[in-house]
């Protein structure tokens, strides 16, 4: 099976939430927990890569309603202070 990435839209906010939710209870998975994934911080890295980086999802085949896949990256930004 062939899967293809689209860029992320704000209207994948709450599949992207679901998706990593449902991959944090895995032990291993993902570097979170299931209470750090919260929708603010969707939508924090959702909104930094919109700015500076870049967004990817894989659209479940079957489920419309669904993501299979998702990878971001996006510039940090440090303070010259620390």
């Amino acid at each position: 099976m062939i899967f293809i990435a689209r860029l992320t839209t704000p209207g994948d906010s709450s599949k992207i939430y679901c998706l990593y939710r449902k991959v944090a209870n895995k032990v291993g998975e993902i570097a979170r927990s299931e209470d750090e994934i919260s929708k603010d911080y969707i939508r924090h890295f959702m909104q930094q890569s919109s700015l500076s980086g870049i967004g990817l999802v894989v659209d479940h085949p079957e489920k419309r309603n669904e993501i299979i896949g998702e990878i971001h990256g996006y510039q940090l930004h440090f303070d010259k202070g620390n």
